[in-house]
């Protein structure tokens, strides 16, 4: 009687315990994730224990919401400000590359219109929390991926330690993308997009992702906005479901980029749901099992 009463409580404790530990499902880099009507692509893996996962935009912003989000139209206008001349079409407002919003990293009115003695753009500063970029990631994130706890553009380590630029090579002022390392939704021939890094110690010149894939720095203001998140993976959604990647997808991935590019599309993600289900019907038929047990014996005590 006492070994069925120690199991019992063995496997109650047990079954507690499991729910408090959360196995997440494994995001790897490629992998297509939709969040709030939006595809993102994984940039960092994510394993089993890790309960966040960080994404890049599949589309930057285009023209319409860069204006929207950077205030155009307002007082409280970010979108390039300070351009040169009023006569330019994307005078304080964005600049229409291909239908995405390009628009100057930059605050400063000094910024782009002078050198001092050292050839350095005077009044510039390339601190992404400082930049006018980052007014407009912000306010997207609030109206587009409210569950996101990060909201940025890609680093220059994320693009070299995870999106195969560390086979890139370097040629005179930039990395030549290498499309055997890197997969082909890095980059696209409509447009070239800011990252958040400086280039070396410069205050007026940013890394950017240009249209061909190469990785180079530059300071001119027609950039695109291609916003990364970083988010739980319960906010995603509450199954542990992979879906295949659309057709359209499937037919711009390259072979070369194979090695690096999922062909799922993840929708979710604790996987535990589906363990603890089972759980509490094993845990049901034993206590049953025991339960029975215990009143035969009882029955047999109560005969003799």
């Amino acid at each position: 009687m006492k070994k069925i009463i120690y199991f019992i409580i063995i496997f109650v404790s047990i079954f507690v315990l499991s729910n408090s530990i959360n196995a997440w499902s494994k995001y790897e880099i490629g992998n297509k994730v939709t969040y709030n009507e939006n595809d993102y692509y994984v940039i960092k893996n994510s394993d089993e224990n890790n309960d966040t996962v960080t994404m890049l935009k599949a589309e930057p912003l285009s023209v319409e919401e860069v204006n929207t989000y950077g205030g155009v139209g307002t007082a409280n206008n970010h979108v390039n400000m300070y351009n040169a001349s009023s006569s330019n079409s994307y005078y304080q407002k964005a600049y229409d590359n291909n239908g995405y919003g390009g628009m100057a990293y930059y605050t400063s009115v000094d910024c782009g219109h002078g050198q001092d003695s050292n050839h350095t753009d005077t009044g510039c500063t390339t601190d992404y929390a400082q930049s006018e970029v980052k007014y407009v990631v912000d306010a997207w994130k609030a109206a587009q991926a409210p569950a996101a706890s990060e909201a940025r553009l890609i680093k220059y380590d994320e693009l070299i330690d995870n999106l195969g630029y560390d086979h890139a090579i370097w040629n005179a002022s930039y990395w030549q993308v290498n499309p055997e390392y890197t997969p082909s939704w890095v980059y696209n021939s409509n447009y070239w997009y800011w990252t958040m890094s400086q280039y070396n110690d410069s205050a007026s010149i940013v890394w950017s992702v240009d249209s061909g894939g190469s990785f180079s720095y530059i300071n001119v203001n027609s950039g695109v906005v291609r916003p990364v998140i970083t988010i739980s993976k319960s906010a995603l959604g509450d199954t542990n479901e992979q879906e295949e990647i659309n057709k359209d997808d499937k037919n711009n991935t390259s072979d070369n980029n194979s090695s690096k590019e999922s062909k799922v599309a993840v929708n979710v993600p604790n996987t535990l749901q589906k363990v603890s289900i089972v759980l509490i019907m094993i845990g049901v038929i034993l206590i049953s099992i025991s339960i029975i047990i215990i009143l035969k014996n009882k029955d047999l005590h109560k005969n003799k």
